[in-house]
């Protein structure tokens, strides 16, 4: 069951998804572009510079599924606290400010860290 994004968090969620989106590093670990995922198997997140989220993020994630036709991703090694993180893709079905590239311990959650 697909659950929406961004539901309940006030008129300022989609600026501050912008925001946080623009502080994340996300690079292939064998050379690929930075803010390029393609269709690459691994992916890392370094640069997070925030106190509480940086920790749970920062690290190594190999793609795990396919979530609204692009790669979904899972960290190697779990977060703080032992919480598993994933990255993933959410289309525009619950409107454009929900739409992009999220991270969370679960694909359509609505906890997500940023």
């Amino acid at each position: 069951k697909d659950q929406g994004k961004g539901k309940g968090k006030g008129k300022d969620w989609g600026q501050q998804q912008q925001s946080w989106g623009q502080q994340q590093q996300w690079s292939q670990p064998n050379g690929g572009a930075v803010g390029e995922v393609g269709q690459a198997q691994k992916i890392r997140i370094s640069g997070c510079r925030q106190e509480v989220v940086g920790p749970i993020i920062r690290g190594e994630y190999t793609m795990s599924q396919m979530n609204h036709g692009k790669p979904a991703y899972k960290k190697e090694a779990q977060g703080a606290n032992g919480l598993m993180v994933m990255i993933y893709f959410w289309d525009e079905r619950d409107g454009p400010a929900a739409s992009g590239w999220w991270i969370g311990p679960a694909i359509g959650g609505n906890m997500v860290w940023g």
